[in-house]
């Protein structure tokens, strides 16, 4: 996933802020939690205003990972 957006970078396309909630939301999901943190600190890098979706997809997330 993270390799399509690198792709898409290099073509010159912006990311959507729904393509980044996708990959939190799944990585999330697949408990990939260093790669949640990534798109997270990538999504500051070109000033993405997280939406409220972006943080109920975090707030969920985080939720099921105090659960284990």
């Amino acid at each position: 996933m993270s390799s399509t957006v690198r792709e898409m970078q290099f073509n010159g396309f912006s990311v959507s802020l729904e393509a980044y909630n996708c990959m939190l939301d799944a990585y999330g999901k697949e408990g990939e939690m260093e790669k949640f943190q990534n798109v997270l600190q990538r999504m500051e890098e070109p000033n993405c205003a997280s939406d409220h979706y972006t943080y109920n997809i975090m707030i969920n997330i985080w939720r099921k990972e105090m659960d284990r």
